[in-house]
């Protein structure tokens, strides 16, 4: 069976926990422990603890990121059929995957939490590169599709390629927007305060890691991971006392 035929007969009929792949829609501290850790090993390549930390965060962020861009596209892929033309650009496996996408057009929820058979299917860099022709090859309308989502999923091809890092790549997600906004609020929570006394969010977190006393005063804005806590707080003390 050819592979547009596979995909024409796929049955989206599992339902899978979302978590399980993107982690919790709360991002905002897994964030900032991140930016702080790398900030650490950055300044200290010596804090061997903190570089392996940062090491094991940053794979996990950066799959979890992976998975979530996977699903955000296709959920995006899904307006193909009422909101973009020039199907006839199209390879066969991805008109395949648009008509079969297009099922879901008003069901965004239901499709995020089925489309993993097709990732199962296809895999996670076919799943993308058809998705990257849907989104360059098709004429689409204003606010769906098209360049923005292109280059969304051309940087998840990338960082599957092995050509970005995972802190590379982390770095650059959260930069990315679609149409009007950070594409990562399609699931995760970019308004969501870490905690009532720091206030922190995701837009002023993406603005205060770029402060020259982000890493002197990290503590005082941000919220930490519990699990990663005390071995930030030991980084500090080396790093201070490196820093006199």
């Amino acid at each position: 069976m050819e592979l547009w035929e596979i995909i024409e007969n796929l049955e989206l009929d599992e339902e899978y926990d979302i978590e399980e792949y993107c982690g919790s829609p709360s991002i905002i501290r897994r964030l900032a422990t991140f930016y702080v850790l790398d900030g650490l090993s950055s300044v200290d390549p010596q804090l061997e603890e903190i570089r392996s930390a940062h090491h094991q965060l940053s794979a996990t962020l950066a799959e979890e990121f992976l998975n979530y861009t996977i699903m955000a596209c296709l959920g995006e892929a899904r307006h193909a059929d009422n909101h973009a033309g020039g199907f006839g650009e199209l390879s066969s496996e991805a008109y395949s995957l648009a008509m079969l996408l297009s099922q879901y057009s008003d069901m965004r929820g239901k499709l995020y939490a089925r489309h993993r058979k097709i990732v199962d299917v296809l895999g996670k860099e076919k799943t993308l590169e058809l998705c990257f022709e849907i989104f360059s090859a098709l004429e689409w309308e204003g606010k769906y599709g098209g360049e923005p989502w292109a280059q969304i999923a051309q940087t998840g091809l990338m960082y599957l390629r092995k050509q970005m890092t995972p802190t590379v790549y982390i770095d650059t997600v959260v930069n990315l927007e679609h149409h009007n906004e950070c594409y990562l609020d399609k699931y995760y929570n970019l308004t969501e305060e870490c905690c009532y006394y720091h206030g922190m969010y995701f837009h002023r977190l993406l603005a205060w890691k770029n402060h020259p006393e982000f890493i002197d005063r990290a503590l005082e804005w941000v919220c930490i991971l519990p699990e990663y806590r005390s071995l930030v707080l030991e980084g500090y003390k080396y790093y201070r006392l490196t820093r006199r």
